[in-house]
């Protein structure tokens, strides 16, 4: 999806918790651009969600390894 567009996740977590999320599309890596074996992907910024869903991907957060995508800086 675009930048800005409005988007609605289903996440199902590791221990088969699913949680429904909305969010806005923040940055997206087209699969054209992909490099350095980075996947295409997008970021969605989720706003006001419910704090139990919060806090189970707040522990799904703290039990994976981190990954992390810098954009490059025109």
């Amino acid at each position: 999806p675009p930048v800005g567009e409005r988007v609605y996740l289903l996440l199902t977590l590791p221990d088969g918790t699913e949680v429904e999320v909305a969010g806005v599309v923040r940055w997206v890596r087209d699969a054209s651009l992909v490099g350095d074996g980075l996947p295409a992907g997008c970021g969605v910024e989720c706003k006001g969600m419910p704090v139990e869903v919060l806090r189970a991907l707040e522990a799904f957060a703290a039990e994976r390894e981190p990954t992390l995508w810098l954009a490059e800086v025109a």
